[in-house]
């Protein structure tokens, strides 16, 4: 991949390397090469397995899946202006050949990856702007970024389980600061970890309790084995749940693959925990 400083929010993990969106195409690591149009895409989704990717469009409106085996656009993806300029967009990959994704400011569906057709529909009935979505490592829970008038930030939380058999219930999590579009990380499958103004916060799922609050710099989080990384201003902190453990001076990462916990900056430089 020769494509210069990648644009943050631009590069994401393949189980072989990694893959990029620059000047509307996706160019991996391996050298394949994907167009995806003109969406005027700025952030970029990938499945675990690799197979396959989303373009969006944070703060606006549309975006693509496309199937990198074949190259194809698999689906298009549309949630409407209303209030779309105001939250990062809302799709995110599951390891069951499915993604979730957007379909009105308030409304998700449950599609399959392979062929975009809707399998379930969650809201239309809550007054709810959808932001972004972070899947659980075991895939059972989904956490729905998002505001509501006032406005004031929130946090949802979905049992995907449940809604595949048609509960339609998403349950508030936090306290939280009044804001949203924050990073976050789960730590395992009932740890959250939610950046805020003062520190990041850990919440219990799926009780919503907050655990504690640690005095962490703001930046983008990922976490690895029990491991928070937070992408701060003088490089990579690396924190246990109560304290810091180390600095990766200087480096600061914009992606992650989620399976080795391998970091990577705008430059491909990369690091493993």
């Amino acid at each position: 991949m020769d494509s210069g400083p990648i644009a943050d929010g631009c590069l994401a993990a393949l189980p072989s390397g990694w893959i990029a969106l620059v000047d509307g195409e996706l160019v991996s690591t391996g050298g394949p090469r994907w167009e995806v149009g003109t969406t005027g895409g700025n952030r970029l989704h990938t499945s675990v397995d690799g197979r396959y990717a989303a373009v969006v469009v944070d703060r606006g409106s549309r975006g693509v899946v496309v199937d990198l085996a074949s190259g194809t656009v698999t689906a298009e993806l549309d949630r409407g202006d209303y209030g779309s300029t105001l939250t990062d967009f809302p799709v995110a990959f599951l390891g069951t050949g499915e993604f979730v994704a957007a379909t009105d400011w308030n409304q998700l569906g449950l599609f399959d990856a392979a062929t975009g057709t809707r399998k379930a529909t969650h809201g239309d009935d809550i007054d709810f702007f959808h932001g972004g979505l972070t899947v659980c490592p075991s895939g059972k829970w989904l956490i729905i970024d998002g505001w509501i008038w006032q406005p004031v930030g929130a946090q949802l939380l979905v049992d995907l389980d449940a809604w595949r058999a048609g509960d339609h219930d998403a349950t508030e999590v936090g306290p939280y600061p009044d804001d949203w579009n924050r990073p976050t990380a789960w730590l395992d499958d009932e740890t959250i970890a939610v950046q805020g103004q003062d520190g990041v916060t850990l919440v219990a799922i799926p009780s919503g309790e907050t655990r504690g609050t640690i005095a962490a710099p703001p930046g983008r989080l990922w976490s690895h084995n029990g491991r928070l990384f937070i992408a701060a201003q003088h490089g990579l902190e690396i924190w246990s749940p109560t304290e810091r453990l180390g600095l990766v001076d200087g480096f600061r990462p914009i992606a992650q693959n989620p399976t080795t916990g391998a970091l990577a900056d705008r430059d491909l430089h990369t690091w493993l925990p």
